[in-house]
């Protein structure tokens, strides 16, 4: 895929931050693991997916504004809720969080309606999932997703409220934030699902190294993406899951889940190492 990528999906600002935010989440620690006894295939989501949804992969989660923000916490809240709530549960269904409803309590309930122009900070998202929990998709009688929703829910005066009751059942619990490889793993390995944002980019067309696909470093790209499963072989890297759609970053090469690829511990720790991007661990996720 020799395309250039569409900026225009490309939401990430982190203009607004606010380091004493920052801090705060800093100084929570990890908590023991919830999965640290599974056997490890069972520590990628899509393995869990594929026993409790007829061999199928989690839906593709994808974005269509400048909403990855919104779209990334989508994904980690889908892989969370698989994760914890799939497993023993012969009645699980796959979890689809509305991305326009995340993205207007973002832009407007938690970032105060002061970002002009699309997107959001990667904090503005963290938050909207903890403090204020997500309508899905399927909630009796809400909109459509549609680009204009998002682009009208991200303006004053946001969502309507009317799935607030429900949505804050559904709150993601803890909160971490991760800044070096070293918690990146130990957080996937716990079952904790990540968002990541930054202004790193990647070829489009992921590299096989040693039969896995694997992103490569290049370009800026102003936006949020998730990180969902980790590997210390054949070499150490985190699966790093895009909202493009699942025909972007080639077929994958061992089951995993299609619009993603791996990301090399070395790439991630320089990414993780630039002050102005953001990793956000998520776990005990309610409903």
């Amino acid at each position: 895929m020799t395309d250039p990528p569409p900026y225009e999906l490309m939401g990430w600002n982190p203009t607004l931050h606010n380091q004493n935010d920052l801090d705060q989440i800093d100084a929570i620690p990890f908590l023991p693991s919830l999965v640290a006894d599974r056997p490890a295939p069972y520590r990628y989501p899509w393995n869990i997916a594929k026993t409790y949804n007829e061999g199928q992969h989690l839906p593709n989660t994808v974005q269509l504004s400048s909403d990855c923000v919104a779209a990334a916490c989508a994904v980690v809240i889908a892989n969370l809720d698989c994760i914890e709530h799939a497993p023993g549960n012969p009645k699980w269904t796959p979890h689809h969080a509305h991305i326009a409803w995340i993205y207007g309590v973002a832009r407007v309930r938690i970032g105060g309606g002061r970002l002009h122009g699309p997107g959001a900070t990667g904090l503005w998202g963290a938050r909207a999932i903890t403090e204020h929990g997500h309508a899905r998709q399927n909630d009796p009688g809400i909109n459509t997703y549609t680009a204009n929703l998002s682009e009208t829910w991200g303006e004053r005066p946001g969502p309507p409220e009317t799935w607030d009751p429900v949505a804050k059942r559904r709150i993601a619990k803890r909160l971490e934030r991760c800044s070096n490889v070293a918690h990146v793993k130990a957080a996937l390995l716990s079952g904790r699902m990540l968002t990541i944002a930054s202004a790193r980019g990647f070829q489009l067309e992921p590299t096989n190294f040693d039969g896995y696909n694997c992103f490569v470093p290049s370009g800026s790209w102003s936006h949020q993406m998730s990180l969902i499963a980790w590997i210390d072989a054949p070499f150490p890297a985190a699966y790093r899951q895009n909202t493009w759609g699942p025909s972007y970053h080639a077929p994958q090469l061992r089951g995993e889940p299609p619009g993603g690829a791996w990301n090399l511990a070395q790439d991630l720790e320089e990414e993780l190492s630039w002050p102005e991007t953001e990793c956000y661990a998520y776990s005990v996720l309610a409903e």
